[in-house]
């Protein structure tokens, strides 16, 4: 695919809306745009270290937020751009873990100092988002049966106003009694979606899922576990670009 790409302006150096010229220290005038890292293992954008090249254009310390930037002063910045690169492969570009949630003055300031990476295979793009997918669906699997049977149990105290504890203590077994037939279910269907996880391309797969042994329901939760820390991780890098107070606010 032929990628046209128009070099557009830079931001005026005086607008309140990138980093004033004091608090750089690369000369975007002289030295031009920057390449966006590229992680080596998916070929994807490098979220960490596109974050830690944005800093390291400016002062330590610098404070990316500003009163004089109008709401909202966080905004969605497409790792992959510009849009018009990504016709076919809009499910990659809109995927959360390709963006990044940044300060209005970073956003504009990032598609100021790089140059945009260029787009992936289809069957690449393809291949990321069902690995994606087969995550998040492990993910929701796991927790569905815990929380299911304690949200039973919550309602009928909140509605059965005159519930007994001994009826409570029935209803307790009976819905520990069906979180196991449950569990055993989702466990089954777990292992299926694992199963065809473990098979993609190693690039692409969110957790080392050959780390795993996968043949209990402790160890389906223990693997979801790590899934939703690592998304969780993933999501953390944008706070680099906050300041230290607001990045204890924000977690």
């Amino acid at each position: 695919m032929a990628l046209n790409w128009i070099e557009p302006n830079f931001s005026n150096p005086e607008s309140p809306f990138i980093p004033p010229l004091e608090a750089r220290t690369y000369d975007l005038h002289k030295k031009g745009r920057l390449p966006t890292p590229i992680d080596k293992v998916t070929g994807l954008v490098d979220k960490r270290a596109l974050v830690n090249l944005v800093k390291s254009t400016v002062v330590p310390g610098y404070d990316w937020t500003s009163p004089s930037v109008p709401r909202p002063t966080t905004t969605r910045h497409h790792l992959l751009w510009p849009h018009g690169w990504f016709d076919g492969l809009k499910d990659l570009r809109n995927h959360g873990s390709l963006s990044s949630s940044m300060p209005r003055i970073a956003h504009n300031w990032t598609h100021d100092v790089t140059y945009p990476a260029a787009p992936p295979s289809r069957e690449s793009a393809h291949e990321y988002v069902e690995a994606r997918r087969l995550a998040d669906k492990m993910q929701a699997i796991a927790r569905n049966p815990a929380f299911l049977a304690k949200e039973t149990l919550r309602i009928n105290q909140e509605v059965v106003v005159d519930i007994t504890e001994e009826r409570l203590d029935i209803l307790r077994f009976e819905i520990e009694e069906d979180k196991q037939i449950d569990l055993s279910h989702q466990l089954d269907i777990f292992s299926k979606l694992f199963e065809v996880a473990k098979s993609g391309p190693e690039e692409f797969q969110v957790i080392d899922y050959a780390g795993f042994e996968l043949s209990t329901v402790p160890d389906m939760l223990r693997i979801a576990h790590k899934l939703g820390r690592q998304v969780t991780m993933e999501a953390s890098i944008d706070k680099g670009l906050l300041p230290q107070e607001q990045t204890k606010l924000a977690a």
